[in-house]
């Protein structure tokens, strides 16, 4: 579940107060977020400042990127949904899964929500029987037709605010030179 407007807001200004306190005159660094994340929306001055700031780009292959997304969206996900829902986790987690796949139907596409909604019915059967790495598919094929394209839109957008591009290595170094 996730927490109140005001709790979520509340957590994300005593934490940035906190790393402002612990780190005088340090650059606070965060990762570039829509400003409504799940249901919950970052306070408007920091969405605003984002808007604003310099970026620095991590840049991970595709399947590095699925490693992190299979880890968060099935892997803790699952976890999580099964300490919650107990005797429920199997079908709240594929509730979950499909229902987060549906609210993007409509910039998806139909066909593209249908095979994907396969693949992902698919790694529901299977996800006991292969330690959930079936799920790995859908993940790919939503990365690639959605989420990759949608991403590289808006950081074009975005362009002229991109300061560096680097993997994590590069990216470390160079934020510890500048």
């Amino acid at each position: 579940e996730q927490p109140a407007q005001i709790d979520f807001e509340n957590k994300i200004t005593l934490e940035l107060m906190d790393v402002r306190h612990q780190h005088p005159g340090c650059s606070i660094i965060v990762e570039d977020e829509s400003r409504n994340i799940g249901g919950r929306h970052l306070p408007i001055p920091l969405s605003d400042t984002m808007a604003v700031s310099s970026m620095v780009v991590i840049e991970l292959p595709f399947e590095q990127r699925i490693e992190k997304l299979w880890q968060e969206y099935v892997i803790e996900r699952y976890r999580h949904t099964l300490a919650y829902h107990g005797n429920n986790a199997e079908q709240a987690f594929a509730d979950y899964l499909r229902d987060s796949l549906l609210r993007i139907k409509k910039r998806l596409g139909g066909q593209k929500t249908k095979d994907i909604l396969n693949l992902m019915n698919s790694a529901l059967e299977l996800q006991h029987h292969d330690a959930f790495a079936s799920h790995r598919s859908w993940l790919r094929a939503i990365t690639a037709d959605y989420y990759d394209p949608m991403y590289l839109y808006q950081l074009e957008k975005r362009s002229d605010r991109v300061v560096f591009k680097g993997n994590h290595q590069e990216v470390s170094q160079w934020l510890a030179s500048a």
